[in-house]
């Protein structure tokens, strides 16, 4: 074969190689990932996880995964799956999760492009409460409002104001009486004068 023949043959061989090579991605990421739980405390009933995501084959950060989150609590009920977004600049997803009890519940996280997984378990304790308790009618104290009498039976069956009464009524009976006794000893006096 002639030289510039076979020369010929090896640039139509390379040339399309070597376009094919310029074309492909300088560094393609791998389907699967790194997820890294960075947080999954509770605060009360809420739940914050908090993770990193990164791609398993160049440890390149994940930043367009579709990230998610199922809670299962200590009775097997489920809270979730509660979407993730990513927050800030890196390869961070988070979010606040409610849950209906306490108790250890178990956090599991998955996502998409690129696929991973990872579990974690937080510790769940509902916040003891700080107000009064609300106290029964029995034991509510009797209240007075301006303008209005509250009677209270005695245990004679009369009541407090049949008593007040009572006693209201006597004071008016001695003042009575003793008018009519100074009226009437006036009125000795005075006939007792005119005999003399």
């Amino acid at each position: 074969m002639v030289p510039s023949m076979r020369r010929l043959l090896v640039l139509v061989t390379l040339v399309p190689a070597a376009l094919a090579a310029l074309s492909a991605p300088a560094h393609a990421h791998g389907d699967d990932g790194v997820i890294t739980i960075t947080d999954a405390s509770a605060t009360g009933t809420r739940v914050h996880v908090a993770i990193g995501l990164t791609y398993a084959n160049d440890d390149d950060l994940a930043t367009e995964a579709t990230v998610s989150a199922v809670l299962t609590g200590p009775a097997g009920e489920k809270v979730g799956p509660v979407s993730l977004p990513r927050t800030g600049d890196g390869a961070a997803y988070q979010a606040d999760i409610d849950v209906p009890s306490s108790g250890s519940w178990s956090v599991e996280v998955d996502s998409t492009g690129p696929t991973a997984k990872a579990t974690a378990t937080v510790d769940v304790t509902a916040p003891t409460s700080t107000t009064e308790p609300v106290p029964t009618t029995a034991q509510l104290a009797p209240s007075t409002t301006l303008g209005t009498t509250t009677t209270t039976p005695a245990s004679d069956g009369t009541t407090a104001a049949d008593e007040d009464d009572d006693g209201n009524g006597v004071l008016i009976g001695v003042l009575v009486g003793a008018g009519v006794l100074l009226l009437g000893g006036a009125g000795y006096a005075v006939a007792r004068s005119r005999r003399g």
